[in-house]
């Protein structure tokens, strides 16, 4: 049973085309997580909030945190995902953050929903996406941010409350953002 049991992790591996990982200390702290939070008017539960981390059988790796309680009674609705991709070099880093971006506008077009590109909003690496997220009454409930630096890509998403005002994005961008610059 012991032989079996490594072999059958190499195959779910190629199978899947990914394998999680643990995830560190370090790397939770360079995603944004609802304690980001906590200088905002908002009731959440920290402990709903899930990290994860795998490696793509092409050699990237993605970190990830995640956070609902759109089904939760007793707090505010919200919704975060952080995430970073580690592609293998610049040029698969390029074509990961334009098939996010079209990714992104796929899945809200399904959901009865619409992602409003807002160009030159803000900079804040070698390539920035800044979005609403507009239901079908046009009201903005979200927001989709990523930003490429090299051949790294941070996502960031929320929907509940949302950002209009680019400082704000950069206040709470920027020290994740230095944190992945340093990481290794």
């Amino acid at each position: 049973m012991k032989k079996i049991t490594p072999i059958l992790l190499i195959l779910m591996f190629f199978i899947s085309g990914c394998i999680p990982l643990s995830i560190s200390e370090e790397e939770k702290g360079l995603l944004i997580s609802v304690e980001d939070f906590q200088d905002y008017d908002l009731s959440y539960l920290a402990e709903i909030g899930e990290y994860d981390k795998v490696a793509y059988t092409d050699g990237s790796i993605e970190i990830e945190y995640e956070y609902d309680s759109f089904e939760i009674e007793k707090v505010d609705q919200l919704m975060i995902m952080s995430s970073i991709n580690f592609e293998k070099n610049v040029a698969e880093a390029k074509q990961s953050f334009r098939n996010f971006i079209l990714a992104y506008k796929g899945g809200a077009y399904f959901g009865d929903s619409k992602v409003e590109e807002q160009e030159n909003f803000i900079d804040l690496g070698d390539e920035t996406f800044f979005s609403f997220l507009v239901n079908d009454d046009d009201e903005i409930f979200g927001n989709i941010i990523q930003i490429r630096r090299g051949d790294k890509i941070y996502v960031f998403m929320i929907a509940g409350p949302y950002f209009e005002d680019p400082d704000l994005v950069e206040e709470l961008l920027d020290p994740k953002l230095a944190l992945m610059e340093e990481y290794k």
